[in-house]
């Protein structure tokens, strides 16, 4: 996903520590636009329901931080990644484009 996502033209950092009170949590993909924070989250091939609920917290953790959330399954990335790369390029058109990164200082 990374390679479509940079072929389109968006900067992405890979494996992104977000730091918050709660704890540091890692997500695949982050991008950080003019009006928020885009974190990209990938599900393994052999998550099931359970695993899924089990993350479930973390991801409202991160949207109560300010971040929009979106979250793949393998399955979703082998079949449609063109679809999936839309969401995230229509989900970074929603939040105002890209930010430059210099001007944003200190991001948590």
């Amino acid at each position: 996903m990374i390679l479509a996502l940079r072929e389109a033209g968006l900067l992405v950092e890979y494996r992104y520590q977000v730091r918050q009170p709660a704890g540091d949590m890692a997500v695949d993909f982050a991008l950080f636009c003019r009006d928020g924070r885009i974190a990209v989250r990938c599900d393994d091939a052999d998550d099931d329901e359970a695993g899924l609920r089990e993350r479930r917290p973390a991801d409202y953790k991160l949207a109560a931080g300010g971040w929009t959330v979106l979250r793949f399954s393998q399955q979703e990335l082998e079949a449609e990644l063109p679809r999936c790369t839309g969401a995230v390029i229509a989900t970074v058109r929603r939040l105002g484009g890209q930010a430059d990164l210099h001007s944003l200082g200190p991001v948590s």
